[in-house]
């Protein structure tokens, strides 16, 4: 496959044009630095922010803060959802040394960030949607570790029709609590109007199960899915004060798995624990299960959710009911459609 193909060249050409940068082999500074790069502030930084620093410090904690000899650190950073002002912090996040940098949160600070990082360090986005990141502004040493845009619309709509015929109104992205709130005062869904999209618990925490029943979404995780994910959820929540977002729980993932890469390696050198990234399974309360496809891509089994109504939730944070599952192979844009690395 011609993506795979040029991206594994791309991969050694970074490999042996950043050899001089760890000529002795192992972790450049003598550490391995994760920085959360993210929205402290805003609707985004209820979905990732802060929790998504403890998310990753928790990951951390189980790689028991080493990877091999050396001591992993943990630093977030807010880029205050600006794409001018998160790709001038770039030069300083490589100056501190960061090897990986993870977050993202918000389409063009995504964009910019990766497109500014590739080659030097390992990205991840995981509060981003926009399916570029893995399409025409993929780089060798960058992930998305969410749904894109893909499969938020195109396959929650085609849920909606296939079980109940209507059209649908979208909502996502950094107004959606304001969308959300107005489809409920004008009475959209009790029309019979099918509203979707990005919904996290944190959003229907602070806009009451009222506002958000009914509603349909897509999503790789829920706190209260599996035995993994509570007792995840309850170490999470000891430290936060919160049930986690699927955006927390990815940060944790993709924390976790890019220090095992690291490992695995011996090194922090972004080329190589990248390739590790992407040869390696993700097997996690996120994605049990997940594949890292050669764009970058996380693919993993998704959940078709529904939003309760007040009468059907057992407590605070029991927000969601699961449908059904998707299987992952069948709802992400193929490979083979993908604009990454000219792939046909």
């Amino acid at each position: 496959m011609r993506v795979l193909a040029r991206l594994i060249g791309s991969l050694v050409a970074f490999a042996l044009g950043g050899a001089s940068v760890c000529a002795y082999g192992g972790y450049t500074g003598g550490e391995v630095r994760v920085v959360v790069y993210t929205a402290m502030e805003g609707d985004m930084s209820d979905a990732e922010g802060p929790g998504a620093v403890v998310a990753a410090e928790l990951a951390a904690a189980d790689a028991r803060g080493r990877v091999g000899s050396v001591p992993v650190k943990v630093a977030g950073k807010d880029h205050g959802g600006d794409a001018v002002r998160a790709r001038r912090g770039v030069d300083q996040l490589l100056a501190d040394g960061a090897d990986l940098v993870v977050g993202l949160a918000g389409r063009d600070v995504a964009e910019a960030v990766q497109t500014a990082v590739a080659g030097k360090a390992v990205t991840v986005a995981t509060g981003a949607v926009t399916d570029r990141l893995t399409g025409a502004g993929c780089t060798p040493t960058a992930f998305h570790w969410v749904p894109d845009l893909y499969v938020l619309t195109q396959v929650t709509r085609a849920e909606l029709r296939n079980q109940r015929g209507s059209r649908t109104i979208f909502i996502f992205g950094a107004g959606r609590r304001e969308a959300i709130r107005n489809t409920y005062e004008h009475g959209m869904m009790q029309s019979g109007q099918d509203v979707t999209g990005q919904v996290f618990v944190t959003d229907i925490r602070a806009l009451g199960l009222y506002a958000g029943s009914g509603m349909r979404l897509i999503s790789p995780f829920y706190w209260k899915s599996t035995p993994r994910t509570r007792q995840w959820a309850k170490r999470f929540y000891a430290r936060h004060g919160a049930m986690p977002t699927y955006d927390q729980a990815a940060v944790y993932s993709a924390v976790k798995h890019y220090l095992e890469a690291a490992a695995a390696v011996g090194s922090d050198r972004p080329a190589e624990v990248a390739t590790a990234m992407r040869r390696a399974p993700v097997d996690d309360m996120y994605a049990p299960d997940g594949t890292l496809r050669a764009d970058g891509q996380l693919v993993q089994d998704l959940q078709l959710m529904e939003v309760k109504r007040p009468g059907e939730s057992e407590g605070a944070w029991d927000y969601f009911r699961r449908v059904r599952t998707l299987d992952g192979k069948a709802v992400y844009q193929p490979l083979a459609e993908s604009s990454c690395a000219g792939a046909d």
